[in-house]
């Protein structure tokens, strides 16, 4: 007699990946509004030459749109996690990627890989076929 396959439930890892990423979009979205503040009020920018407050005003535009894109990738990394799912998986990947682009995240970067590779972690997403 053959045993009814076991409920899916969500691991740790998973759910401690998941809470990360949720945090690290909380923190590019602390970080956009900050350059946001910065350009509004001029927070680093000498008041020399008006080309240097547009360049400024362009680089910071470019940064806050990054940070929110990267934002955006973890958030839907954190709920894909919660939810078991394959694009979540795949999110939370593209989300490490995007971690190692500092110096903090690639310590995370290297354990989202590590963990996410692992037969345990990945049967999360990708179970077994009978």
């Amino acid at each position: 007699a053959m045993m009814e396959p076991a409920a899916r439930g969500r691991s740790t890892t998973v759910t401690v990946f998941a809470l990360l990423n949720f945090l690290f979009a909380v923190w590019m979205l602390l970080a956009a509004l900050l350059f946001v503040g910065a350009l509004v009020y001029g927070i680093g920018f000498s008041g020399d030459p008006l080309e240097e407050k547009i360049g400024g005003g362009i680089v910071g535009a470019v940064l806050i749109l990054v940070l929110l894109c990267f934002a955006l990738v973890h958030l839907v990394a954190g709920i894909g996690l919660l939810r078991l799912s394959r694009w979540g998986y795949y999110a939370h990947l593209v989300g490490a990627v995007v971690e190692s682009c500092s110096c903090l995240g690639v310590a995370y970067t290297t354990l989202a890989f590590v963990f996410a590779l692992q037969d345990d972690f990945k049967s999360q997403f990708f179970p077994p076929r009978p």
